[in-house]
């Protein structure tokens, strides 16, 4: 499902509803859902509220430096999705050590 058929709400909702399933249920498929009502939050935000852009500053190769400029389009958006992510920081740092215990696992295993 494309983020732009989905409403903004539905997404905040999948999240908040997801985030709580993950701290009661710290399961492979909750986790796995709440991955991805994040994921498409963020591709929402990206589509809709932020522009990124790659600049260099000189011509001259050797003292060629590179930048990303973020310019955020939708402050509303963002703010929004800002203060969803602050609430949710306790499912999202859970989020976090499961994917490092993870990766503590694929490690032991290679």
């Amino acid at each position: 499902m494309d983020s732009e058929e989905v409403p903004l709400a539905e997404l905040l909702d999948a999240i908040c509803e997801n985030g709580e399933k993950v701290k009661k249920e710290p399961r492979r498929e909750t986790v796995f859902e709440y991955k991805r009502s994040v994921q498409k939050l963020i591709s929402l935000v990206l589509e809709r509220a932020i522009i990124v852009e790659e600049q260099t500053s000189s011509p001259n190769i050797l003292r060629q430096k590179r930048f990303t400029l973020i310019k955020v389009i939708d402050q509303k958006l963002d703010r929004l999705v800002s203060e969803v992510l602050v609430n949710q920081r306790d499912a999202l740092e859970l989020l976090g050590r499961i994917d490092e215990i993870n990766g503590l696992l694929v490690d032991l295993a290679g």
